[in-house]
């Protein structure tokens, strides 16, 4: 991604803010979806609207980087720098809608062997992922083979999105006795931080997670 921003724009600045708002995008779009959630009776419109909305928006730069060849490089880099901070924005509403799925269909103790497989079995998927990539640089010009790595990841989000989405959400627990109804974003973010202020593990791995967040 640094290789292609730099092609377009030729700035060190842009290559940042890629990446920066990569990582932004991911993360602040989790505030309102959490809030909006905790007061929703299904979590999958939330999952099905950043999902497909990712995958159109990898598909649209896609179209770009084929068909924009002709443009002019300032207005071609600003597109897709444009592209790109939709995408990671609506990426970012995907994480608490599939993790409380996932937390709801998975019992607890096979969570994290089902996680590990995920993993195991992407990063393999990877590799060939990276061999076809190596192969469209040499035999593509550099923006169309962009454009043909785009659409892939656009056609595989389509397909991993559709699994998911047939699998079906499990019906939300009943609200047990005593507890409380969700509140206003005040009462919403108070709560928030007494979780961080209060759970020494979570404080942990939100850390760890800050450390090693490199992208």
């Amino acid at each position: 991604m640094a290789s292609l921003v730099f092609q377009l724009t030729g700035s060190a600045f842009a290559v940042g803010f890629a990446s920066a708002v990569l990582r932004l995008g991911w993360l602040l779009p989790q505030l309102v979806v959490g809030f909006l959630a905790e007061r929703a009776e299904r979590r999958m419109p939330f999952y099905v609207f950043g999902a497909y909305g990712r995958a159109l928006m990898a598909g649209l730069i896609a179209l770009l980087l084929w068909f924009g060849g002709g443009l002019s490089p300032a207005l071609l880099g600003v597109a897709f720098l444009a592209l790109w901070t939709v995408y990671a924005f609506v990426s970012g509403v995907v994480a608490v809608p599939y993790n409380d799925i996932v937390g709801r269909s998975i019992r607890s103790e096979a969570r994290s062997r089902m996680l590990a497989w995920r993993f195991f079995g992407g990063g393999i998927f990877a590799l060939g992922v990276a061999a076809f990539v190596s192969l469209s640089l040499d035999i593509l010009p550099n923006l169309q083979a962009y454009a043909l790595i785009f659409g892939l990841a656009a056609m595989l989000l389509i397909l991993s999105s559709t699994l998911f989405v047939s699998a079906g959400e499990p019906p939300m627990p009943p609200r047990q006795d005593g507890q409380e109804t969700p509140g206003d974003v005040r009462s919403f973010l108070r709560g928030g931080w007494h979780v961080l202020s209060g759970d020494g593990r979570f404080r942990l791995f939100l850390y760890s997670q800050w450390l090693g967040a490199r992208r």
